[in-house]
């Protein structure tokens, strides 16, 4: 038997759900706005990780997705470094190992600095978005000229 949900965060093209003939009254959507909806908790919440997308915290940041992606090589780097794992490198590799770190902010400052160039050598002026905004603040100066207040 089909029924038509009901509630604020349904739409019509969700309107098609095979209910069994009893459904438990706690799994039925709400027929009276549920105040949880106010706090802008909704039924995927409850159980989500705390800053999860499924939680509404929404995707992570690029700030988290650096700063994990940067723990991750930082952990790796320390235990190959320190011998963590047991493992016997070679000399060699022990010797490019150690200033690695060094050698990536140095690699990522200069990828930083030619993005930044790159982004300023094709940053397009909005000339059409400019005119129209120096007609509106003409006309603007105009309007309160007409009201008394003097520039």
């Amino acid at each position: 038997m089909a029924r038509p949900p009901q509630g604020p965060d349904y739409t019509k093209q969700e309107a098609v759900i095979n209910w069994p003939e009893e459904v438990p009254p706690w799994t039925q959507p709400p027929s009276q706005p549920d105040p949880t909806y106010s706090r802008g908790l909704r039924e995927a919440d409850v159980g989500a990780a705390p800053g999860s997308e499924a939680a509404g915290g929404g995707p992570m940041t690029k700030l988290a997705q650096w700063l994990w992606g940067l723990a991750l090589l930082g952990c790796t780097w320390a235990a190959l470094a320190t011998g963590a794992l047991g493992l016997e490198l070679p000399p060699s590799c022990r010797e490019v190992l150690w200033p690695l770190p060094a050698y990536l902010l140095v690699a990522a400052g200069c990828y930083a600095l030619g993005t930044v160039g790159y982004r300023v050598d094709t940053f397009h002026d909005c000339e059409d978005a400019a005119r129209e905004l120096q007609s509106q603040i003409r006309e603007a100066r105009a309007d309160l000229a007409r009201r008394g207040l003097r520039f």
